[in-house]
């Protein structure tokens, strides 16, 4: 076991978002979170990272997370919570997934520069490595905070829609590493609103809609889905395998 959500209610000030939410995350595990707009898919990432406090319940590490959480989970957020004013560049991004609590003044070893620089060329963004970022593209935005996650090797990446901004060709490059890296054994949990497309990849879903519905498969259906009471609408695109979701209203008993 790498995380565990045993009864888990959170939200902000007086409001909800969350309510009795139970989740165990293991090795090889490859999670896809779905669900409708503030239904608390990120909510509950942060509960996870330790972002949000939960008002109640218990967020459980296992011994390779617990020793050392920033090593060990690696985390990509929407690109809106980034600030692209903050003054440093695409190699100070990615350089910072090595750093640790408020290790501001961590001197960074060879080993970390040339995992950083492996990441960037990987990403197709070594070009552009000195760059600002406030003059990057939302893009490359999104392939300098994927070498962030991945800096530290983590043993499980946490992606809030990391699709945001990208071509089809980078989107096809991102799944296909993931894939890679789930197969080494790394567990994923990532937020998204493209089950048609990534449900070739991942293993298992779990619907977000105040409460969390776990489905140990890549495939849900429609009844499924109403009485998971997830109501979502699926856009899908290319050629590759895919499932379609159709947009639910209401709930089954």
């Amino acid at each position: 076991m790498l995380i565990q959500l045993k009864d888990i209610t959170a939200g902000y000030q007086n409001s909800i978002v969350l309510r009795n939410v139970n989740l165990t995350v293991n090795p090889g595990d490859y999670i896809g979170v779905i669900g409708p707009n503030g239904g608390g898919k990120t909510t509950l990432l942060k509960v996870i990272l330790g972002i949000i406090k939960p008002q109640s319940g218990k967020v459980i590490f296992g011994d390779k997370i617990r020793l050392s959480k920033e090593k060990t989970i690696g985390y990509l957020p929407q690109l809106n919570d980034f600030d692209k004013r903050f003054p440093v560049s695409v190699t100070d991004i990615v350089l910072s997934g090595f750093l640790s609590g408020n290790a501001v003044l961590h001197r960074y070893t060879k080993q970390e520069r040339e995992r950083a620089h492996f990441l960037m060329k990987k990403m197709g963004i070594e070009n552009i490595r000195k760059k600002p970022a406030g003059e990057i593209s939302g893009g490359q935005l999104q392939r300098a905070l994927l070498s962030r996650a991945l800096a530290s090797n983590p043993e499980i990446l946490i992606l809030d829609e990391p699709n945001t901004y990208v071509d089809n060709k980078f989107e096809h490059e991102l799944y296909e590493n993931l894939k890679a890296f789930n197969e080494e054994g790394k567990a994923i949990i990532l937020v998204t609103h493209d089950v048609g497309t990534i449900s070739y990849y991942i293993k298992s879903i779990a619907c977000v809609n105040e409460t969390l519905f776990f489905h140990p498969s890549n495939i849900i259906t429609e009844k499924q889905l109403a009485t998971y009471n997830c109501p979502i609408q699926i856009i899908t695109h290319g050629d590759i395998p895919h499932t379609v979701l159709k947009t639910h209203t209401q709930s089954h008993e």
